[in-house]
């Protein structure tokens, strides 16, 4: 096995071992037992747990910003908004236990990369042409205003798999009433 095959499957006993039991589920031992390694053969690829769950948590919210981007594509304007704004709480809700950590991160900090990236995104995005003078905040701060109700969609969607009763269209409902205070000639989304 090479050294990249060997890194990949850690990566992916890891990744499956926090899918199904949170993090606190990807142990050193449980990770070297499933594969048949030493801890040391572990610590050669990665140096600590937590490194190793932070690539987890990267290379899964990178599907994401890939299904986010090309939302983002293929939709401008509030389209391209919700387009991303979908595919976000498709992740919260298809990887709860990997949405948790990073919420959790974003929360705690220093917040992930990813996430720095998103919300440049939507910065980059309420800047643009389409938002000019339809906003009712500044560009920035309206960027901010969304994506942290994309962020507490996202809890809610957490709370709803713990049994919380929430409306199936919860997220819809967020998105259409802050764009609503944002911009408020703002289109309801479908």
């Amino acid at each position: 096995m090479t050294a990249s095959d060997m890194r990949d499957q850690i990566l992916q006993v890891a990744s499956e071992l926090i899918r199904r039991n949170g993090p606190a589920g990807a142990t050193a031992r449980t990770i070297c037992k499933i594969i048949g390694v030493t801890a040391p053969t572990l610590y050669h690829y990665y140096s600590d747990m937590e490194t190793l769950r932070e690539e987890v948590v990267n290379r899964a919210f990178e599907k994401i910003l890939e299904v986010s981007n090309a939302g983002w594509a293929s939709g401008h304007g509030v389209d391209g908004l919700k387009r991303s704004w979908d595919a976000f709480l498709a992740f919260a809700n298809d990887e709860p236990a990997m949405f948790s950590i990073l919420a959790n991160r974003t929360m705690n900090g220093p917040m992930p990369k990813i996430a720095i990236e998103s919300l440049a995104k939507f910065e980059d995005t309420l800047s643009g042409p389409e938002f000019a003078g339809r906003l009712t905040q500044p560009s920035k701060t309206a960027a901010h205003i969304l994506w942290s109700a994309a962020q507490g969609a996202g809890v809610l969607l957490l709370a709803k798999q713990s049994g919380l009763a929430l409306s199936a269209d919860i997220g819809d409902d967020i998105f259409n009433t802050v764009m609503s205070s944002l911009m408020p000639a703002t289109p309801q989304a479908p």
